[in-house]
């Protein structure tokens, strides 16, 4: 029987006439059918080898590379996950810390520590430490991150204060340098802020073109910034943003917002001013517009033209200044404004509370 052989071009013969594939070790697999009478072998086409030499097919091969893939991203996500858990840090618990601790303590995580300007009372964190923070303790933070904390105020005042134009970090440590904590600034102006003068030194105190209420207005505004004198002379403006007892509607401006306020009057209404008819009348006031817009302002909180220009807009008494007498603060002098007068309130620190005790240094415009 005569066989034919349908040769791959790809092969060769071997000297015993078998057919060798020239690109691979192994031989390719022969199938035998018959055409007619004669047994017919044909050499498949040449299919996808492994290093390993078994016969592959296309599928196979799309499949093995699929897996190489598929390897390949699970151990590019396996290193992305390891490179990024490289870069988180546990958060510590900063309570009852000091900033300049916590400062160190973040730089050495990897963190940017901000301060926050407003400070919230605590009865039992002191002032100037720790009393919240974000990310909270124990969570998981990646380098770089923002690291928040706020500082308690302590328990007496209510006290939000912040220091214009200083960081937390000097200002607590000029504070600090000079034995002068904001709860008594807070608590002196406290004491001294009474718009409806129910202050004893305040009886029988008479001053020039004003005279207290018998109610309380819609609101009360007082000045945020204030000048303090220490027993040493030095004198810095400290702005705290508090509340007052007995008053439920107080709107805290400082001089920057309060000039803006007043800036607004003379460049919406005008700079009409009144002719004076009297020799002892008052000068330079205001009429027109401009004193719409103060009516307008008046419906909300008590506002009059000043004595020598410009706009009243915080509620009386000001206080303009407060000045610790001695080195331990127990003694110290407000200066307040009252309509076109003033005085100096004397006050003293007893049994741990501020008190005033007498009214000086009246003075009239």
């Amino acid at each position: 029987m005569n066989m034919h052989v349908a040769a791959d071009p790809r092969a060769e013969r071997t000297q015993h006439g078998h057919l060798k594939h020239r690109a691979f070790q192994q031989p390719p697999r022969h199938e035998a059918y018959c055409l007619a009478d004669e047994p017919v072998f044909d050499v498949e086409p040449a299919p996808h080898w492994r290093a390993a030499g078994r016969v592959t097919t296309d599928e196979d091969a799309l499949g093995a590379a699929l897996d190489q893939a598929a390897t390949y991203v699970l151990f590019a996500a396996a290193a992305m996950r390891v490179a990024l858990r490289s870069r988180e840090v546990q958060v510590p618990d900063f309570t009852n810390r000091t900033a300049n601790e916590v400062s160190a303590m973040a730089a050495d995580l990897g963190l940017t520590l901000k301060v926050d300007d407003a400070r919230r009372l605590d009865a039992k964190i002191p002032v100037g430490r720790v009393l919240a923070q974000d990310p909270v303790p124990g969570s998981t933070a990646r380098r770089q991150r923002t690291l928040r904390i706020w500082l308690s105020a302590g328990q007496r005042a209510s006290t939000v204060p912040g220091l214009v134009g200083e960081t937390d970090r000097t200002a607590q440590l000029r504070l600090s340098q000079d034995g002068l904590t904001i709860a008594d600034i807070a608590e002196i102006r406290q004491v001294v802020f009474r718009p409806l003068g129910d202050l004893s030194v305040y009886d029988g105190f008479r001053a020039n073109a004003f005279t207290f209420p018998d109610k309380l207005p819609r609101f009360t505004v007082v000045r945020a910034d204030v000048h303090v004198k220490t027993a040493d002379g030095q004198v810095g403006r400290h702005t705290i943003y508090q509340r007052f007892p007995g008053l439920d509607h107080v709107l805290l401006l400082t001089s920057d917002e309060l000039s803006l306020v007043s800036r607004l009057v003379p460049t919406i209404g005008g700079t009409k001013r009144r002719a004076p008819t009297q020799i002892m009348e008052t000068p330079n006031q205001p009429v027109g517009s401009s004193m719409d817009i103060l009516r307008l302002f008046g419906r909300f909180f008590p506002t009059r033209p000043g004595h020598w220009g410009g706009w009243e807009l915080e509620t009386y008494p000001q206080v303009t200044q407060i000045e610790f007498v001695n080195a331990e603060r127990t003694k110290a002098n407000a200066h307040v404004t009252i309509g076109y007068s003033g005085a100096t309130v004397v006050l003293e620190k007893v049994d741990g509370k501020w008190r005033a005790v007498a009214l000086t240094n009246q003075w009239i415009t």
